[in-house]
C-alpha cells in the first residue's frame, strides 16, 4: 500500500513538473508571436508614414513648381496626374508582410497542434 502511494506521489510530481514546463513554452510562443506582430506593424505603420512624406513632399513641390507655371495651361492636367490612384495589381509598400505573417502564423499554428 505504501509503495503504491509512493509510486502515485512520484508520477503526480513528474506530471506537475511537465505542466508547468508546457505552460511556460506556451507563455514563450505566444511572448514571441505578439513580437513577430508588432514587428509587422511598425514595419506597416513605417511604409504608411514614407509615403505620407513622399505625397507630402510631391505636393509641395508641385505647389512650388506651380507658382512659377500659373500661366501655362497645362497645370491642371498635371495636378490631375499626381492624383490618380496606383494601377490594380500595383502592390502597396509593405504588402507582402502580410502574406508572410499569415503563412507564419498557419505553421505555429499547425506545429502547436501537434
Amino acid at each position: 500500500m505504501a509503495l503504491s502511494a509512493a509510486m502515485l506521489a512520484v508520477l503526480a510530481a513528474v506530471s506537475a513538473l511537465m505542466a508547468g514546463y508546457h505552460a511556460n513554452e506556451a507563455m514563450l510562443e505566444q511572448m514571441k508571436a505578439t513580437d513577430d506582430w508588432a514587428f509587422y506593424q511598425a514595419k506597416g505603420i513605417k511604409a504608411n508614414l514614407l509615403q505620407t512624406k513622399m505625397e507630402l513632399l510631391t505636393a509641395l513641390k508641385a505647389e512650388g513648381a506651380g507658382d512659377r507655371r500659373r500661366s501655362s495651361p497645362g497645370t491642371k492636367k498635371s495636378k490631375r496626374r499626381s492624383r490618380r490612384r496606383p494601377p490594380r495589381g500595383a502592390r502597396e509598400p509593405g504588402a507582402h508582410g502580410a502574406h508572410e505573417m499569415l503563412a507564419k502564423a498557419s505553421r505555429l499554428s499547425r506545429s502547436r497542434s501537434r
